[in-house]
């Protein structure tokens, strides 16, 4: 997966910068010391990026079902 570093995007100080990563509803996951994953690193929203999250959605949703994974996006 490519990632572009913030200051690579961020050509002026108008242009919107925002961010996509990957979220779930599997209450199964959990971190070493016991607290619930429920979202992945925060990503510059590129193609590559977006692509890659978009694979990782879709197997999710089609192992614990529709509605299970999805994209969440923030502006920065």
């Amino acid at each position: 997966m490519t990632t572009v570093k913030h200051s690579e995007l961020q050509n002026s100080t108008s242009k919107r910068i925002v961010e996509i990563r990957a979220a779930w509803s599997i209450a199964e996951r959990t971190d070493p010391t016991g607290r619930l994953i429920y979202a992945g690193f925060w990503l510059p929203d590129t193609r590559a990026n977006r692509s890659a999250l978009g694979a990782v959605i879709e197997t999710g949703n089609d192992v614990y079902g529709v509605g299970t994974h999805w994209i969440e996006e923030r502006e920065v």
